[in-house]
């Protein structure tokens, strides 16, 4: 019985073998560089349809990470602070109305209670027949780097009330 060993040239420079470390190596480097830079969540961290945010609401701040839609507004509002003091940071993204044009307001703060936009654009907000404001500010407002554009409201921000406060900080009415 003869027996044949069967080698490769592995060696210096080419071969199959050669060529299948190359591929792991690269595979560890690709796979090094994505645990090393993670791709972000691009969801909506606000709620998508009406809601109320009361002093009993856990989450008191929202770090946006994507443009929020929003698919429903419920009487007259899609997200009314009726008491307590929270934060959206907007990073640079959009609050974006509903294209039913349902609604009156986009962004309503009660009598006593505080919202702080921080970095946001607010578009699309507001029916295309409303006497009512996209922001609504019968609390207090304060609200920096902010846009308003593209809002069918026939105004962008109505503040209301010998309580109400709006300070504004580089905000941009198109």
């Amino acid at each position: 019985m003869t027996v044949h060993h069967l080698t490769s040239k592995c060696g210096g420079g080419g071969g199959a073998g050669a060529m299948r470390g190359k591929i792991a190596l690269l595979l560890g480097f690709l796979l090094c560089f994505i645990l090393a830079f993670p791709v972000q969540s691009q969801t909506c961290v606000l709620p998508t349809s009406a809601t109320n945010w009361t002093s009993s609401t856990a989450q008191k701040t929202y770090e946006m990470t994507a443009d929020c839609t929003i698919s429903g507004i419920s009487g007259n509002y899609y997200l009314r602070i009726q008491s307590g003091e929270f934060t959206i940071n907007g990073n640079g993204y959009s609050i974006i109305g509903p294209s039913d044009g349902s609604g009156k307001w986009t962004i309503r703060v009660n009598s006593g209670a505080t919202l702080n936009l921080n970095n946001v654009t607010i578009r699309q907000g507001g029916a295309s027949n409303s006497t009512r404001a996209t922001v609504y500010v019968l609390g207090r407002l304060n609200a920096t780097d902010v846009t308003l554009s593209n809002n069918t409201a026939k105004v962008a921000m109505e503040v209301v009330g010998s309580s109400a406060r709006a300070d504004l900080t580089n905000v941009r009415f198109l």
